[in-house]
């Protein structure tokens, strides 16, 4: 299998099992939340509301990381499905999960290193999401996917983070320390990768159609104005 078929495929079986192993250890939140080791040891010395919003952040990241294997992967990714799973993304990502996670940065363990490298990567990924959907609206697909790309990046830097912050327990590292470093860690080696994914995938001059591989090329929606079917970047 050609290199470039192979590493979607890894990558993706990589993302997925992440994914399901998260759901799995946050499925918590759904029942009681006491059962959950973090929500116990930052509950005592929370603010008011803070609850209510870990939660709502919570159901809206799983939210999130749900819907990106329905806007990446050629094969779930047909027009409707994309539509209504964009949709969705854009929805959880800038209505509950990004406000919600700013607000929680605030509150956030790991001194004010660690709050601010949490802060800026939500401000980021609500810059590059908002950038995405602008995009969309000029039919500009080819730079619609790599802004949505790069947001997604951010939004699989929950993945990121915990592996960073796994193998800094085992390492030995502080508390303080393991945060930040996995906190800024995670979401710069996410952003490093994202570009290399764009450049390889969707830059014009190694992939001129703009698509990952396997994926047809779907013709442009009926809605479509003519004059823009030539100005897709």
């Amino acid at each position: 299998m050609h290199a470039k078929h192979l590493l979607p495929l890894l990558f993706w079986t990589f993302v997925l099992t992440l994914t399901g192993l998260l759901f799995w250890n946050s499925r918590g939140y759904l029942s009681d939340p006491r059962t959950v080791v973090f929500y116990r040891e930052r509950i005592q010395d929370a603010p008011p509301g803070w609850r209510q919003v870990l939660i709502a952040h919570v159901l809206a990241g799983m939210l999130c990381l749900f819907t990106g294997p329905f806007l990446f992967i050629p094969l779930l990714k047909k027009r409707i499905t994309h539509a209504v799973m964009g949709s969705i993304y854009a929805f959880s990502t800038l209505g509950v999960m990004l406000p919600t996670g700013l607000w929680l940065s605030l509150h956030a363990h790991g001194g004010f290193i660690g709050r601010l490298g949490f802060f800026l990567t939500g401000c980021w990924m609500t810059s590059v999401t908002l950038l995405g959907l602008y995009e969309l609206c000029r039919c500009h697909i080819r730079s619609h996917t790599r802004w949505m790309v790069r947001s997604y990046a951010v939004a699989l830097s929950a993945l990121t983070f915990r592996l960073l912050y796994l193998s800094g327990y085992y390492a030995g590292f502080s508390y303080t320390l393991n945060y930040s470093l996995s906190t800024w860690a995670s979401t710069l080696l996410n952003l490093l990768i994202a570009e290399g994914i764009i450049h390889f995938y969707f830059n014009p001059k190694t992939n001129p159609q703009g698509k990952f591989p396997h994926e047809k090329v779907l013709p442009p929606p009926l809605t479509m104005p003519a004059s823009t079917l030539h100005s897709r970047r």
